[in-house]
């Protein structure tokens, strides 16, 4: 069964790199010591950024997705990041 967290994550894109909230779905059909996220969804970010396309990263994981219109495009994880994103200073 699948369990939908809410998690903070960090966007970045389009010259931006912002904190935001998301809805990421926890797997528990793959066998792993690790959670495995299969879908993540933008549910609180900065109304001002652009339409474009982004990577929000969480829980040492990645996603790409885009805004289009205002609205967020539902990104698929890719796996585990080789390094944490920088910090925005």
């Amino acid at each position: 069964m699948d369990t939908t967290l809410i998690v903070r994550g960090t966007l970045r894109g389009m010259g931006c790199q912002v904190e935001c909230e998301l809805h990421a779905t926890v797997s528990r059909a793959v066998r792993s010591p690790h959670p495995v996220y299969t879908r993540c969804v933008i549910v609180d970010a900065p109304g001002w950024l652009p339409d474009g396309y982004y990577e929000v990263a969480f829980h040492g994981q990645s996603a790409f997705l885009h805004r289009e219109g205002g609205y967020w495009g539902i990104g698929i994880p890719w796996p585990q990041l080789q390094s944490p994103l920088p910090r925005a200073a």
